[in-house]
């Protein structure tokens, strides 16, 4: 069986599109990872502000983060 993940989705259809070379095939794969690669530069550009303190709710978030982890650490030293 076969990743679904969306990385090896892409993959699979970048060797399909390499096979065949079709033009369109070929742009679509471009176009998509421009878009992913926009919004993992927005996710970095956000994730980065909240960690350095500069976002407006960094404390909250970084907060609301730091009891998730208590608990997951938690109840994994329970198991």
């Amino acid at each position: 069986m076969n990743c679904e993940c969306s990385s090896c989705v892409l993959g699979r259809k970048i060797d399909a599109a390499l096979t065949s070379g079709t033009r369109e095939e070929l742009a679509g794969i471009v176009e998509t990872l421009h878009n992913d690669l926009g919004h993992a530069q927005e996710d970095l550009g956000h994730l980065s502000a909240i960690l350095d303190g500069s976002w407006p709710s960094a404390v909250e978030e970084l907060s609301a983060a730091l009891s998730v982890a208590v608990v997951k650490r938690r109840d994994a030293a329970v198991r």
